[in-house]
């Protein structure tokens, strides 16, 4: 039996989309702006609400997700817990994580974190960049403002 939540937030694939980014927040307004600034920046935006969601969209389509766009603070499963269970899937997934509220520990796994609320072009920048050089893990947490600071030790 298919979740229809899942499939509601599979998008229309084109000759002209750029690599497929897994956006996972619990938030619905940030997944639908998300969908649109990515859209509008070519990515093809793949939406889940939660842990659950994520994996059975991952599984179903892993092989046109580039990258995972991951808030920190998620529900019943962190932003990390959940990308350890995608990199169980693929362990060269690639990924970062978003976060309004948020304590250093994501670091501990040398992802790089955008602090909310963050610019769009700043992101999309970041994900062309990181697909295009195969992604090496970022150490560093970019604030709002664009200053980075805070190297992480890995």
């Amino acid at each position: 039996m298919s979740n229809p939540a899942v499939e509601a937030t599979v998008p229309p694939m084109n000759a002209t989309s750029k690599a497929g980014i897994l956006v996972v927040d619990d938030e619905i307004q940030v997944r639908d702006f998300l969908k649109i600034a990515l859209g509008r920046n070519g990515f093809v935006p793949w939406l889940a609400a939660n842990h659950r969601e994520a994996l059975d969209l991952y599984r179903l389509h892993q092989d046109e997700i580039a990258f995972a766009l991951l808030e920190v603070n998620l529900p019943e499963k962190s932003g990390p817990e959940t990308l350890k269970q995608l990199r169980q899937i693929n362990p060269g997934l690639r990924a970062c994580y978003m976060s309004t509220g948020f304590n250093y520990t994501p670091l501990q796994c040398g992802t790089r974190l955008f602090a909310k609320p963050f610019r769009v072009d700043e992101v999309c920048d970041f994900l062309e960049e990181a697909i295009a050089d195969g992604m090496s893990r970022s150490t560093t947490i970019v604030m709002p403002t664009g200053n980075e600071i805070l190297p992480a030790t890995v």
